[in-house]
């Protein structure tokens, strides 16, 4: 019979990623942008740019937005809706991985910008994400 062994604790959560760079639009969207990038195989790295949309769900601009769907969305998201999107780029020599980081960010930044800067993104926003189907981690079996 082999001893009983010790209870397992959780590993520590690693210190929380600083933003690479953050903007806040004139609507209360706020962009931050995250460094998920690795290396994978001898000199080639994978450069992955987690962006983060985050909504306060006081911001005046929802001022005219429903108060019934805003007190949905809070129950549902709680303070602060955050959507989040990853933009990769394989096979990047080492000497280029800063150069590709900038890249990216700027033009998400530039391509983005007009559209999500609207006044009326944030309630448009806000809907979509209330239309959405939850997902659930857990898979059917069969009998």
């Amino acid at each position: 019979m082999l001893p009983p062994s010790a209870p397992k604790t959780a590993a520590p959560l690693p210190e929380l990623a600083k933003p690479l760079q953050s903007a806040t639009l004139a609507n209360g969207l706020c962009l931050e942008f995250y460094d998920f990038s690795n290396r994978y195989f001898g000199d080639y790295h994978r450069v992955c740019i987690e962006v983060r949309t985050s909504l306060p769900l006081d911001a005046p601009v929802l001022t005219a937005f429903d108060p019934a769907l805003l007190t949905k969305a809070r129950a549902l998201f709680g303070v602060t809706l955050t959507v989040t999107r990853t933009v990769e780029r394989m096979g990047v020599a080492g000497a280029q991985v800063e150069a590709v980081k900038t890249e990216i960010i700027a033009g998400l930044l530039h391509e983005a910008h007009n559209y999500l800067s609207r006044p009326d993104y944030p309630g448009r926003l806000l809907t979509a994400e209330l239309g959405r189907k939850p997902t659930s981690k857990l898979k059917p079996t069969l009998k």
